[in-house]
């Protein structure tokens, strides 16, 4: 999973002996991914769930046929009478053989790299990698920023709960904001930066980890 905002990059890559027969993105087609063994891509500004599905197919690469042998035919001296002896016939030669040239296989040219359902008949595989959390109100990198060592976050509520963890922390650390609402209460929504975080219904306590200054925004509503 990844907090609102944020990139996920996704590697599609076939078993041997595969390649991708398609892959969609939320229904959408990649047809740049067709027939290839290895696929990437980014989804950026991610705010919902994402669906993609991948499909493999098996396939067989060509192999080059070789190519007829040929023997030469080998040429006889013409006898010379003046001579002591005649010409000797001309030593017998190993068959020459003339080896086939060997056809390359094409390789498809590298693309770049979606998030991905695999084909669980194949056993093929489908990874993402956690991506870098930027900080949305300054569009800098959290993690590499050399201005400053660390970054803050800040919460506020609204209703009867607790949120602990805000405050500052060192750039390269997580920040695990935990949210309980008090008892007969439940968490009716929650915002980083007004952008809102899914939640199941009546939940009571929800813990989110920010790498980045932001605004932690938490309503709590009496059951």
């Amino acid at each position: 999973s990844y907090l609102p905002g944020n990139t996920a990059k996704i590697t599609v890559r076939a078993d041997e002996d595969y390649r991708i027969k398609s892959l969609t993105v939320n229904g959408k087609a990649i047809s740049a991914a067709n027939k290839q063994t290895d696929y990437s891509f980014d989804l950026k500004d991610l705010i919902e769930d994402q669906s993609v599905v991948a499909l493999f197919e098996k396939y067989v690469v060509a192999t080059p046929t070789p190519a007829p042998t040929t023997t030469p035919t080998p040429t006889l001296q013409p006898y010379d009478p003046w001579t002591e002896s005649p010409s000797p016939s001309p030593s017998e030669e190993p068959e020459a053989t003339t080896e086939p040239t060997a056809v390359p296989t094409s390789v498809p040219d590298a693309v770049p790299t979606v998030t991905p359902s695999g084909d669980s008949n194949t056993g093929n595989n489908i990874t993402g990698t956690t991506p870098v959390v930027n900080n949305p109100s300054t569009n800098q990198n959290a993690t590499t920023s050399t201005a400053n060592t660390k970054f803050k976050v800040t919460a506020k509520k609204k209703g009867k709960g607790k949120i602990t963890g805000a405050g500052s922390y060192q750039i390269g650390k997580a920040a695990k904001i935990k949210i309980k609402a008090n008892k007969g209460w439940y968490i009716k929504s929650i915002k980083v930066d007004g952008l809102n975080i899914k939640i199941k219904k009546k939940l009571t306590s929800k813990t989110i980890k920010i790498k980045a200054s932001m605004l932690v925004k938490v309503v709590f509503k009496k059951k």
